[in-house]
């Protein structure tokens, strides 16, 4: 079976990949990884636990879990854990986190609400970072490796509006969100050919489409949620 958009899901797709923009990675510091990317103490009695392991899974995003809350998380990574506002779309920015900023490893985390208590939505930006799904999927991963991993050709949104590019990947565990971009330039570049139009907009757009098959496209983010945000607001 096609991995693909599924009806009913493309209103998920909206807020978590929706008008996110394309940010460019920029120079980073080194990603922590494995034990080095463990600070600080976990609170006496929490169940947090966390070995270091940058998995990406429908249930969690290395430490973080539907569970966790923001102090459990300050408490466990210490400085590698930063509040700030993560923008959402359409103009709109919620409450948020990101854990281990301004490196490969970067995650934003957009809260359910002001306090902090249960996390929305993890999302990973960054190519060559450590975070992989058990399947190996990262940001970065061109869709000619997805198709080979879903043994099938995958089935996204057409490109060209804010929601362009989505999809619901399958993983054993349950359903991550990718947003597939094409290389630096390539829309510009294929916009006079005859099938442009036929991987544009709010449509269905498979990966064995001609036109894409001559295209370079890889995942460009890659997120878990579990709810929506409650409290959002203009990011100006």
């Amino acid at each position: 079976m096609a991995t693909r958009i599924r009806a009913g899901h493309l209103i998920a797709l909206v807020v978590i990949l929706g008008c996110a923009p394309e940010q460019p990675d920029g120079e980073r510091k080194a990603a922590p990884t494995g034990e080095d990317a463990v600070a600080g103490e976990v609170p006496r009695g929490s169940s947090v636990e966390w070995d270091g392991e940058f998995l990406v899974a429908p249930d969690r995003v290395g430490p973080v879990t539907p569970e966790i809350n923001r102090d459990r998380l300050v408490a466990m990574l210490a400085d590698d854990a930063v509040e700030r506002a993560v923008y959402i779309g359409e103009g709109q920015c919620a409450p948020g986190m990101v854990l281990f900023p301004e490196t490969l490893n970067e995650a934003e985390i957009i809260w359910l609400d002001d306090d902090g208590s249960t996390p929305a939505t993890v999302q990973l930006r960054s190519s060559g970072s450590d975070w992989r799904t058990n399947k190996g999927v990262t940001v970065g991963t061109s869709l000619k490796e997805l198709e080979h991993l879903a043994g099938d050709v995958v089935t996204f949104s057409g490109f060209g509006w804010d929601y362009g590019g989505s999809l619901l990947w399958a993983e054993e565990e349950g359903d991550l969100h990718l947003r597939l971009l094409p290389g630096g330039g390539e829309m510009e570049q294929v916009s006079g050919d005859p099938l442009y139009r036929e991987i544009l907009g709010d449509r269905e757009v498979r990966s064995d489409h001609p036109l894409v098959r001559r295209m370079t496209i890889r995942v460009g983010m890659m997120s878990a949620s579990w709810g929506y945000p409650r409290s959002t607001h203009d990011c100006g």
